[in-house]
């Protein structure tokens, strides 16, 4: 049995690889819930609502997905939670899923996936300010304690902020130590023209300090913070500024939909991101691999995901 676990993970791996150095599509991102009971200054926030499919719907927009030769589900929304009878059915359909969640309500077991919860902040006071709410850091904290009783693989995201972009060493500290999450990944905020969320836009210089300190932090932590050395590199400003939707590499493997089930315009950002201040993780991930160096240096990176969601049966 664990023999057969393990070539379907490197048989599942190994596809994903190929797929990346052919720049064939693999990924997706999908809107399950068009709704979300949290007030952050989210992306999703500010795109145009949508209707959301059935269950049936979407339970066969998923199927076909795999038929197309898709390995990896990114499930988003809003918050996937608010559909979470739906979620159960639906993972596992993509081989590899991660379900992007802001984690304050119970954790469902989710078939061949891990979840992805969002932490802006050391602490509580950090976390609900730019989050918008009341106690939904402590909310985090007690489902993952209950989650994690039992074989739960669980990862952090955090988008680093004007507000949060010194607390990075805090951050991976505090989570270290208490044991609840198998890893973290950063990325910055990608701001959306238009928006009107200018405390929270990184400046050239903060943006320069991120790199650098997310560089240290690397040599600290090589084994919970999960971004590559070439990941972090990809987010300094005099990188980011040649970025544009023509010459965007994540385009290649990645493509976003909405609760509807159409294609997004431009990303998953939408049509009115400023690429020139990219900080997704999906576009460090494959702009770092398109060297030779990059693409050796990622694989414990990329080879992570697959091993975790398909251990996770």
């Amino acid at each position: 049995m664990k023999l057969t676990k393990n070539l379907e993970i490197l048989s599942t791996s190994i596809k994903v690889l190929k797929k990346i150095v052919k720049k064939e599509k693999f990924s997706f991102g999908f809107d399950i819930a068009d709704r979300c009971p949290n007030g952050c200054h989210c992306y999703w926030r500010f795109a145009q609502r949508v209707e959301e499919m059935t269950d049936e719907k979407v339970i066969n927009f998923f199927k076909k997905k795999k038929e197309e030769g898709f390995l990896n589900v990114f499930i988003i929304g809003g918050e996937p939670y608010v559909r979470p009878d739906l979620l159960e059915k639906v993972a596992g359909i993509i081989p590899i899923t991660f379900a992007i969640t802001s984690g304050t309500v119970p954790f469902r077991h989710l078939k061949s996936s891990v979840h992805i919860v969002s932490i802006d902040g050391k602490d509580a006071l950090t976390h609900d300010t730019i989050r918008k709410g009341k106690n939904l850091y402590n909310r985090i904290i007690n489902n993952l304690k209950k989650a994690r009783q039992k074989k739960f693989p669980v990862f952090l995201h955090t988008v680093l902020n004007a507000i949060n972009y010194t607390q990075t060493k805090n951050i991976i500290e505090v989570w270290e130590k208490n044991g609840l999450a198998d890893g973290i990944v950063f990325s910055t905020m990608t701001p959306i023209a238009g928006v009107d969320i200018e405390h929270l836009r990184l400046n050239t210089k903060q943006r320069e300090y991120i790199v650098k300190n997310l560089l240290q932090l690397k040599s600290e932590y090589p084994a919970f913070l999960l971004n590559t050395k070439e990941m972090i590199k990809k987010l300094h400003p005099e990188v980011t500024k040649n970025y544009s939707q023509s010459k965007c590499l994540a385009k290649n493997n990645f493509i976003a939909y909405d609760a509807a089930g159409k294609e997004k315009d431009k990303c998953i950002f939408g049509a009115d991101s400023i690429c020139s201040e990219c900080g997704c993780v999906v576009t460090t991930m494959t702009e770092s691999m398109n060297s030779l160096y990059g693409f050796l240096s990622a694989l414990p990176f990329v080879m992570k995901w697959p091993y975790k969601c398909l251990n996770n049966k």
